[in-house]
């Protein structure tokens, strides 16, 4: 099996160092392959990282980014002030989850993780930006939200 990708420089050099080696040695029985835990590929840096463990602990930070009112994103955070945003949500009229019209022959599989910025800027949607970086930042390793949410209508129990 041959395997080659046509992306620039770092694409070649995977295709290389890594996806060449292990098809050889898991589909063919030849050679040996050094692969760590975890190999990540960084955008900005345009780079694949070898990380030994996962997530990562060598030369890492870990920091929390809070949501702020009124769409504010920030890593400080919110002083003893109670902060929320809010939207009045209407049944008649919800909110897509793919731009109009719907192509059901293509990426139908895939629609969970399709760039939603189309509805951004509806009254129904809330979106949280942060102040322009300052320096690069690196996102990696286990990510997660913790979220509170409340609703000012009664919950529906079935009969």
């Amino acid at each position: 099996m041959r395997v080659s990708l046509s992306h620039g420089g770092a694409a070649q050099r995977h295709s290389r160092d890594h996806l060449t080696p292990f098809f050889a040695y898991h589909l063919k029985g030849k050679g040996k392959i050094d692969l760590p835990e975890a190999l990540t590929f960084r955008t900005g840096t345009n780079e694949w990282m070898r990380q030994e463990v996962w997530p990562p602990k060598k030369d890492v930070a870990e920091r929390k980014i809070y949501m702020h009112e009124g769409g504010k994103l920030s890593f400080e955070a919110p002083g003893a002030k109670e902060e929320f945003d809010s939207f009045v949500s209407d049944p008649a009229n919800p909110v897509p989850y793919r731009p109009r019209s719907i192509d059901f022959s293509s990426g139908w599989t895939t629609w969970l993780v399709d760039d939603q910025r189309f509805a951004d800027h509806r009254p129904d949607v809330l979106t949280w930006v942060s102040d322009p970086l300052t320096s690069d930042l690196t996102v990696s390793g286990k990510v997660a939200a913790h979220l509170f949410a409340s609703t000012t209508e009664p919950i529906a129990t079935g009969s």
